[in-house]
């Protein structure tokens, strides 16, 4: 009986982690900077949704990808930020990024858990990048409760340091919500613990907006990863075609292409594995 709870246990666990993997990448495929912390600057992201419009018009026009931008702290100029509530109350430092207008609709959708949003004709994402919602931003549940946030309208403070000439200044600004998440594809939002959900999503024009001069355009902004969703005989093809393509263009080893089916794949070895053992220890026992 206990060799059995064993390999149950360890069965649920690698599960767990594979369902991890499969949120964190947001999708089958993801592509992210050459190692961990490492971003992609502008002109590989534009290289990287060229090749995959290619792919697209070549014949696969069943794919559909999205973008993350980096965090506030890794953009040129841009360091330090803080989110409270307007008295500073309550303050806490988050991860900003920007994301594409059609994030949410793109990426894996069974890992994205409202607690409320905005009640608009537009794509969460989208409602961002309209005039409405250009000075609101999505957080998690978590975030709200730890902040007290009753409402969405109900305003915070966004707070960050920026370069200037030799010097730092402090570029402060209202928000509101757009909406609260307790879970999404790709990028860690909590219903719970705030540091687990610790991201405050805008649009990339919010983004430059706050950083008042710092970034000058979106072409100094850097990214973090690509979620592309295709078929699993289809991430190979895609996988080599944009390899080439940046290959061709100086920049071989500039990204990591991670295939979820592979890493699902080695991970189901290892339950297969550990239930083979747990079933020949327990055929020895009897």
């Amino acid at each position: 009986g206990f060799l059995i709870f064993l390999s149950v246990t360890a069965s649920i666990q690698i599960e767990s982690v594979i369902f991890q993997f499969e949120r964190w990448y947001g999708g089958p495929m993801n592509i992210r900077g050459p190692t961990r912390g490492e971003r992609m600057p502008y002109t590989t992201a534009a290289l990287i949704d060229q090749s995959l419009q290619e792919v697209k018009d070549a014949g696969m026009s069943n794919i559909a990808w999205t973008w993350s931008g980096a965090d506030l702290d890794d953009q040129d100029n841009l360091d330090n930020a803080t989110v409270s509530t307007v008295g500073r109350y309550k303050e806490f430092n988050p991860r900003i990024i920007a994301v594409a207008p059609n994030y949410w609709e793109t990426a894996l959708r069974k890992y994205y858990i409202e607690d409320k949003i905005v009640d608009a004709s537009w794509p969460l994402a989208e409602y961002l990048y309209s005039a409405e919602g250009s000075a609101r931003a999505v957080i998690s549940t978590a975030m709200k409760k730890y902040l007290g946030l009753v409402a969405l309208s109900d305003a915070f403070m966004l707070v960050l340091d920026r370069a200037v000439d030799n010097s730092t200044v402090e570029a402060r600004g209202l928000a509101q919500s757009a909406g609260w998440l307790d879970s999404s594809p790709g990028i860690s939002f909590s219903k719970f613990e705030p540091a687990m959900g610790s991201y405050i999503v805008v649009s990339a024009p919010d983004l430059i907006n706050r950083a008042e001069g710092s970034i000058v355009s979106a072409e100094r902004l850097t990214f973090d990863e690509f979620i592309i969703m295709a078929t699993e005989s289809q991430i190979p093809i895609i996988e080599r075609y944009v390899a080439a393509r940046l290959a061709e263009n100086g920049l071989s080893g500039s990204v990591s292409i991670r295939n979820f089916y592979t890493v699902r794949e080695s991970l189901q070895v290892a339950v297969d594995v550990l239930n083979i053992f747990f079933t020949f220890a327990q055929v020895m026992a009897t």
